[in-house]
């Protein structure tokens, strides 16, 4: 189950904007049809105008396709884990199930091109209005949200569609106030934790056992699994999108996962982000 209000966020994606260094950065699981986990730094792209369209187009597809795969692994593990009698989970529990589920983070080594540059020609390429670098650039932001895309659709038998249709939009806002209630609650003991065992703490993996714990609760208070639950999402996208209610919520869950990101290891090291912003700033 995705965080209350990407959903919507993700549907007015029109390019990669601030967050698309972050987008292409979350690649997660899935097999990677264009690896190059082989490649040699000397072979590694590294300049944005360098990156060909179809390049860019094969990585943004994979990017897809990870996250289409991520989802349906996660809600799996989910329900999994909500029927397993087990009373409760310790973060570090869940942070152990989630991790072997992310790949390398080696985005260079996977695909040939550094995460900069690959960001900075797929953001040059929308802001220039590439139809299909937009159409793509949407599809990973829904597909991260937890929005069906192509391929994107829960196994069969994994949908009750009775329960989908009793939730309406009370229901559906008591349990984004459980789940607020519940991820303030793990906001908590994650910094709880001492700061040298956070900050070994991948972002991406934080985030994810993040969405599994609060999932498992949700699943275990309300009934619902995490499919069902994005069904009824995805059914009243227009109401939960501007409903007053709702904004207040899904803002409070977002600087919520900002400052879990920021209390946990970074993506890049200081070396690391100084050679992206050289990478993305205009030459002279």
């Amino acid at each position: 189950m995705a965080a209350p209000g990407n959903a919507s966020m993700a549907a007015g994606m029109k390019t990669f904007g601030v967050g698309g260094a972050a987008l292409l950065g979350n690649s997660l699981l899935g097999k990677t049809a264009i690896s190059a986990a082989s490649t040699k730094e000397s072979a590694v792209v590294s300049k944005p105008e360098d990156i060909t369209k179809e390049k860019l187009v094969s990585i943004l597809s994979v990017l897809i396709q990870e996250q289409v795969e991520l989802r349906l692994k996660v809600n799996e593990l989910v329900n999994e884990l909500a029927t397993s009698g087990e009373e409760d989970f310790e973060l570090r529990q869940i942070f152990e199930f989630v991790s072997p589920l992310l790949p390398s983070d080696d985005f260079a080594g996977r695909f040939g091109v550094k995460e900069g540059a690959a960001f900075a020609r797929a953001e040059a390429l929308a802001h220039g209005g590439d139809e299909q670098i937009m159409q793509l650039g949407e599809k990973l932001e829904m597909a991260r949200g937890g929005i069906a895309v192509d391929g994107a659709e829960p196994p069969p038998g994994t949908v009750d569609d009775a329960k989908v249709a009793e939730m309406d939009a009370q229901k559906l806002y008591d349990i984004h106030v459980y789940m607020r209630e519940q991820l303030k609650r793990l906001f908590i003991l994650f910094h709880g934790l001492p700061k040298a065992e956070r900050m070994q703490m991948p972002r991406e993996a934080v985030e994810k056992t993040m969405e599994v714990l609060v999932a498992i609760q949700v699943q275990r208070k309300f009934g619902y699994r995490s499919e069902e639950v994005e069904k009824a999402i995805e059914a009243h996208e227009e109401i939960i999108s501007t409903e007053e209610r709702f904004q207040q919520i899904n803002q409070q869950v977002a600087e919520y996962m900002q400052h879990l990101m920021m209390a946990a290891k970074p993506k890049v090291d200081r070396d690391q982000l100084i050679e992206m912003l050289k990478q993305q700033s205009p030459r002279s």
